[in-house]
């Protein structure tokens, strides 16, 4: 977007352009005389433009005209977009061109021209002539001077000699108005013989007539908070003739602002939503509170009255008792959606929406593969798949496979125990089956460990942070920089290279010389000389913070099962790092610490409270003996004073209390720590996943917050250490401040003394997504992992276990298992009760757990019970020690937990008792707990044999006003005998109760409602043509021919359904006065002629409410699928709302809706209802229209 100009100039007032419209807009606005006058004026001389009233660099209003004077009449057949040149200049608009319309002033003889702006209708005001927003537009004239331009002409005939060109700007709100008031005063209501334009009937559905239109003399203000049904509305008379009208008789509909700046004003129309009432008066009413575009708005109510005509009128019959009840229909086409929910909230992916019909779907992303491309990976291989760019792996059996970026395309895929396939590379690793997935060895794509500093005593050689795989974030670099101290530890990277957004790293520190003598010197004693490995306790620095993913209780902390040869041995076990035996009051399950990516600590504070040392030694120019009195923070070359560990201690014990006796110090003093990264995910995790989760037991499905599957963050580095000689260069008996001597001017050979090297970060877990159309078996010895990199150790002072910082493991990754079949977990022996006796050891054969905290100073502790030597670097509150990477995300699809996921025989009874039926939401998720780590979600397949479409909630209106006194009701009925209700499905077995009615693969024949012979029937190609129609057909069909539409003819009445026998409905008419009824066929059914029969000379027109199509057949329904169709009803929430209130349970029989004036339905596409297995050759039927019809 541009910035304005500096020749912009201010808004001026409303009113001044309403005069300036109504008079003064035609007087020149730049140079020039003006022209007006009703005398016809003589195209003579050179043709030019005089003036215009746009200046260079305005700022114009949306619907401000821009008026161009001449000199000669204008030749009004060369005016427009061609010759009169506005566009947009801006790139970013550039896609949206100027509209609106040209039209001549009046009484200037048709030398002065205007151009009215389209006005834009929407909310956000953009779809106009003009795009607010401070862009820039361009008027230009093309002259005769300009080759291959339209240019204008006068009435002689000449060329528009001389042009002009203009830059303006659209209004930036809210500095700038964005219209200018065309006329004074309040919006009025025009009331004449064209406005308002009422509805001529009651509005059926059959016969739609639903608009108000309504004129206002000037534009309105179409924002929403003005443009709303509080301010402009209908309401229905109290009754037949009373002639009031309740506040809260609100007649449903919406508002639609159709044009804004014409220059008849402005245009809106009522929708009206569902039926009217017939007979009872309609009142229009424009509230005071209505606006037009400056604000302005009436002192009173504006009202319009109009009536609904009876039925007898509006059917055109005065026969017709207006006490009867009669018939109307809603039919869905799906020409358009309108009717459709967007899909949710339903608990199965959302069928196909085409134009035209609806059909299942099986949204499977992969391509057909055949059998003879299945994978194998043979027992105890190891394979590794690059996911960048396209490469090619080999399987045990010699068949090849193209990798492209990543994706993997095959049949079935099998890796067998003891092998491993393993993803690498920056994309992540998608495998695509049309067949079984079966893992019984390792599929692997999580991100590298971070590994201790490899190139010791070089501070000028960085230690490379772990790669995060298949998409994982790359853990922080340690010592980054080459020529200078490196002031913090690299931050980890976000997944795919989206920048250093993973955990922080960690502060470096810097200590001086003398402050760690290895003997006692000069007689010192005490405390201040400490043996090499004890003088870790004041050289250590920030510790970097592992990588922050999914929220929840951090499994890393409290896994138990780390590798020992990720580190050395000698540093710690192998888990959990949660000291429970030394911090008896730490609670794992409500600890803040533990919820997700966990920061680092700060580094050390030992003796900071002590005062600065006094040198001893003129010459020497140090202390007399070693003095420690804390670490100095980097950034800010300060020590925290305000904590001293060598009274606190080094991970202090947590055994009483609601707060750790741990202080973790002030920020900007000191080496602080790294900060794990902000989560993408909010507070709660009961979203943190891609997709959608029903819960069974409320009925609520609940939409995951990531628009698309993820990867893990990588952990940050920690800090270095930096050594230096400090001294009293000036002689005043004190120490030179730290900064004389930090940073090194000659780094590393100047004023420093020694160097240590902090840990780099773990690598994120990668994403691996498993899509498979067959079912996904895990076999006992099976392990698919996503895991984060673990942090490491930092340089060691003494030996390998005084590392003065741990940094960050990486976070877990995201790992999605979906199988349109089922998963089977059979082989995996989980005991015979594992919900009340859970296994010892839980299988975990899907993981996805954030990488291990870094260590730091080891050697300072020598109580972790197992342990050789005690030794302990990363406990909860060890000064310096990394942040454990937080968990990735597990996600497991199936069609349906009850029974596609298969359990082992053991407990395989126990755990279904647990589920129930339906399977319970959250008891699923605990029982995928014992054999995933993090805790799996349970979610709704994106692919399946299952598929849905449901429409919105359809409002009959006001159709249960009427009440006939010749009805029984309440009304709405949908099950009447004036006709025929909904049929065409089971309603007697439980089993398939609503399934569409078939056999044989063609769907069940509808009851005939009018038969005759053919021999008085006018049959066409596409129509016939029935005389003496009321011999034939009910009145209602008659009244409203409608009524017809989707019912098919069928030539020979004994024809069964199908191609060439059935011809659907598409018009209807009646002429009364000849009592003849015509009808129109669908064109794609065929020549009806062709189906009659000289042995059945009897046509029939047979009842139906939805069309099934298969592959382009009518009425083929194949025996492998299902349509189920169910209702659900609503009444009003409360008087006037005009909104459904708390819904009914869903049904299989309209009958029960009866009374509800809202009501929707569902179909459930099967496309595998025999359970043979679903593929992608699987047949998917369509479905052409839906009918719901109705008595009121």
């Amino acid at each position: 977007m541009r910035a304005y100009p500096s020749s912009r100039i201010s808004g001026l007032r409303p009113l001044f352009w309403a005069a300036l419209l109504s008079t003064a807009m035609l007087l020149p606005a730049c140079g020039g005389s003006g022209s007006s006058g009703s005398a016809k004026k003589a195209a003579v001389g050179n043709f030019r433009i005089l003036s215009t009233n746009m200046t260079e660099g305005a700022i114009w209003a949306l619907n401000r005209p821009i008026i161009l004077e001449f000199n000669n009449p204008l030749d009004l057949t060369t005016v427009g977009f061609g010759s009169i040149i506005i566009r947009p200049v801006d790139r970013a608009v550039q896609g949206h061109p100027v509209t609106g319309t040209f039209e001549p002033v009046a009484g200037t003889s048709n030398t002065t021209v205007a151009f009215y702006p389209s006005c834009p209708t929407n909310e956000t005001s953009d779809n106009g002539a003009f795009v607010p927003g401070g862009y820039e537009y361009e008027l230009a004239l093309p002259t005769e001077a300009d080759f291959g331009s339209s240019v204008l002409r006068d009435t002689g005939g000449h060329l528009l000699s001389t042009g002009l060109t203009r830059s303006f700007f659209t209004p930036t709100p809210p500095a700038d108005p964005l219209f200018i008031d065309t006329k004074d005063g309040a919006p009025i209501l025009i009331q004449n013989a064209v406005y308002p334009v009422v509805p001529s009937g009651p509005n059926l559905f059959t016969q739609t007539d639903n608009q108000v239109q309504i004129r206002f003399d000037q534009p309105v203000n179409g924002d929403p908070s003005n443009l709303n049904t509080d301010r402009l509305y209908l309401l229905y008379e109290d009754a037949v003739g009373a002639g009031t009208f309740t506040s809260t008789n609100r007649v449903p509909g919406s508002l639609l602002l159709v044009e804004n700046c014409s220059r008849e004003g402005s245009l809106v129309y009522f929708l009206v939503q569902g039926i009217l009432p017939p007979q009872r008066q309609i009142r229009l009413v424009v509230d005071t509170a209505f606006e037009d575009l400056s604000g302005q708005t009436n002192q009173n109510l504006q009202t319009f009255d109009f009536l609904v005509p009876d039925l007898a009128t509006f059917y055109g019959d005065p026969s017709f008792d207006n006490d009867d009840e009669t018939a109307d229909a809603f039919f869905d086409s799906f020409d358009n959606n309108v009717h459709l929910d967007a899909g949710e909230d339903l608990p199965a992916p959302v069928g196909l929406i085409e134009d035209g019909f609806v059909q299942a779907s099986f949204d499977y992303p992969g391509v057909q593969i055949g059998p003879e491309d299945s994978f194998t990976l043979g027992e105890n291989l190891y394979l590794e798949i690059s996911t960048d760019g396209t490469t090619v792996v080999t399987d045990t059996s010699g068949r090849d496979f193209t990798v492209e970026n990543g994706v993997l395309q095959v049949y079935d895929l099998t890796i067998e125990a003891g092998a491993t396939m393993r993803g690498t590379g920056s994309n992540p690793l998608v495998i695509y089956a049309n067949g079984t997935v079966n893992v019984q060895g390792t599929l692997d794509v999580s991100g590298e460990h971070a590994l201790t500093p490899v190139a010791l005593n070089s501070p000028h050689i960085p230690e490379p942070g772990a790669i995060g795989q298949c998409g994982g974030g790359d853990g922080g670099t340690a010592s980054l920089q080459t020529d200078r101290e490196t002031i913090r530890g690299e931050s980890g990277s976000a997944p795919f290279g989206a920048g250093s957004g993973g955990g922080q790293g960690g502060e470096g520190g810097i200590q001086t010389n003398w402050a760690f003598e290895l003997y006692p010197v000069g007689g010192c004693t005490g405390q201040n000389a400490l043996p090499g490995h004890r003088v870790i306790r004041q050289l250590i620095t920030g510790g970097g913070a592992g990588g922050n993913f999914a929220g929840g209780l951090n499994e890393a902390i409290l896994w138990d099962r780390w590798a020992l040869n990720l580190s050395s041995p000698n540093y710690d076990d192998a888990g959990p790092d949660y000291r429970s035996d030394r911090h008896t009051a730490l609670d794992p399950d409500t600890y803040e610490g533990y919820i997700g990516g966990e920061d680092g600590l700060r580094g050390s504070s030992y003796a900071s409270s002590r005062n600065e040392p006094v040198p001893w030694n003129p010459f020497l120019m140090i202390p007399v003996c070693p003095y420690a009195n804390g670490v100095w923070g980097m950034e800010d070359i300060n020590r925290d004073t305000a904590v001293d560990d060598l009274t606190g201690g080094f991970d202090p014990t947590w055994t009483s209390g609601t707060d750790p006796r741990f202080n973790f110090g002030q920020a900007q003093f000191g080496p602080d720590p790294g900060f794990t990264n902000t989560s993408l995910f909010n507070g709660s995790v009961n979203d943190d996943f891609w997709g959608r989760r029903l819960d069974t037991a409320t009925g609520t499905i609940t939409t995951g917050e990531l628009l698309t599957p993820w990867a893990g963050y990588g952990g940050g580095a920690s800090g270095d250490l930096t050594v230096v000689f400090r001294l009293d260069l000036n002689g005043d008996s004190f120490l030179d401040p730290m900064g004389t001597f930090f940073p090194d001017t000659s780094f590393p050979t100047g004023s420093t003394a020694d160097y240590l090297k902090g840990a780099p970060g773990g690598g994120g877990g990668g994403q691996l997504l498993v899509m498979a159309i067959g079912p996904i078996i895990l076999g006992d010895q099976a392990l698919i992992r996503a895991n984060g990199g673990i942090g490491n150790a930092g340089e060691s002072y003494w030996l390998s276990t005084s590392q003065i910082s741990g940094s960050g493991g990486g976070s877990g990754g995201h790992v999605v298992l979906h199988s349109a079949t089922g998963l089977d977990l059979t082989a995996i022996d989980v005991g015979t009760d594992p919900i009340n006796n859970p296994p010892t050891t839980l299988p975990n054969v899907i993981q996805a757990i954030g990488g291990r905290r870094g260590w730091a100073g080891s050697v300072i502790h020598t109580d972790l019970a197992g342990h050789p030597d005690g030794h302990d670097g990363n406990s909860d509150f060890q000064q310096g020690r990394g942040g454990a990477g937080s968990n990735g995300v597990l996600q497991i699809h199936v069609p349906d937990p009850t029974v596609d996921i298969a359990w082992h025989p053991d407990a395989e009874a126990a755990i279904l008792t647990h589920l129930g039926s339906p399977a319970d939401t959250d008891r699923l998720e605990e029982v995928l707990d014992i054999y995933a780590a993090p805790k799996a979600h349970a979610l709704l397949p994106l692919f399946s044999d299952v598929s849905m479409v449901q429409s919105r909630w359809i409002d009959t209106g006001l159709s249960g006003l009427r009440n006939p006194a010749n009805g029984t009701g309440p009304f709405p009925d949908y099950a009447d005998a004036l006709l025929p209700a909904f049929s065409g499905t089971d309603q007697s077995n439980a089993s398939t109760l609503g399934n569409v009615l078939a056999a044989g693969g063609l769907v069940q024949k509808g009851t005939s409602i009018a038969t005759g012979s053919t021999a008085s029937a006018t049959f066409l190609a596409n129509g016939v043509t029935i005389p003496t129609a009321s011999g034939a057909f009910s009145d209602e069909y008659l009244l409203n021919p409608a009524l017809l539409l989707g019912y098919d003819v069928f030539p020979d009445s004994s024809d069964p359904v199908g191609d060439g026998h059935a011809f659907e409905i598409v018009d209807a008419s009646y002429n009364r006065t000849t009592d003849v009824l015509t009808l129109t066929t669908r064109t794609l059914d065929g020549d009806l002629r062709n189906a009659l029969s000289g042995l059945n000379p009897t046509w029939a027109v047979v009842e139906k409410f939805f069309r099934i199509d298969t592959t382009d057949e009518k009425d083929r329904l194949p025996d492998t699928s299902s349509i189920k169709v169910e209702f659900q009803g609503a009444a009003e929430s409360s008087p006037g709302s005009n909104e459904p209130g708390t819904p009914g349970a869903w049904t299989t029989d309209p009958a029960d809706l009866q009374g509800l004036r809202f009501f929707r339905y569902r179909m459930t596409f099967d496309i595998d209802s025999t359970d043979a297995g679903v593929t992608l050759g699987s047949e998917r039927p369509e479905v052409h229209f839906f009918k719901v019809p109705f008595v009121w």
